[in-house]
């Protein structure tokens, strides 16, 4: 029974520590926004997102690879897209791997699955020359799988990554900007 209620008492704490660090990450997002302008043809979306980070190291003298998954939700919180509405809320899971070599060189990789309630997916592929761990700006491919309501909508975005920690965990918050076009 104890067992159970540190278990539960570990879920809540989690909880609310997402929720703040989307609160907090939000907050910020105008800060951070790209301008207005796009060209014609294009619809501009950006999406807020935050999840817990999972992750492993594997070190050598010459380099350290770091993996990791994530997993949360993002919201669209700006658009011009008429299938992308403000406020479409979407679960995600990416894998994220981390190469520090020992020459200060490194590169950050993360490929995501982002779905709907509906199961319609969109893969994001993110790059940054960084460290996991690490704040930054980065760049990213986003495509919408075809078969779905999503698919045709391809395109390419910035982002800025920031990280939080409390005692246990690692969580990321990632506001998206994304000019998107229709096939």
């Amino acid at each position: 029974m104890t067992t159970g209620l540190n278990r539960l008492g570990k879920i809540v704490k989690r909880s609310i520590s997402l929720l703040l660090t989307t609160v907090c990450f939000s907050s910020v997002v105008h800060l951070q926004a790209a301008d207005d302008h796009h060209s014609a043809g294009t619809n501009r979306v950006t999406l807020h997102a935050t999840g817990l980070v999972v992750s492993s190291k594997v070190a050598s003298d010459q380099a350290t690879l770091s993996v990791a998954t994530v997993e949360g939700l993002a919201e669209v919180y700006e658009t011009t897209h008429p299938v992308l509405v403000s406020g479409l809320q979407i679960s995600f899971i990416c894998t994220l791997t981390s190469m520090e070599r020992s020459d200060q060189s490194s590169g950050l990789e993360t490929l995501c699955s982002l779905k709907d309630i509906f199961s319609n997916e969109i893969v994001v592929e993110l790059q940054r020359e960084a460290t996991m761990g690490t704040d930054g700006h980065g760049f990213s491919k986003f495509y919408g799988v075809s078969g779905g309501k999503y698919a045709g909508i391809n395109g390419s975005c910035e982002f800025d990554a920031q990280y939080m920690k409390n005692e246990e965990d690692l969580f990321v918050g990632v506001v998206m900007t994304c000019n998107l076009e229709d096939a």
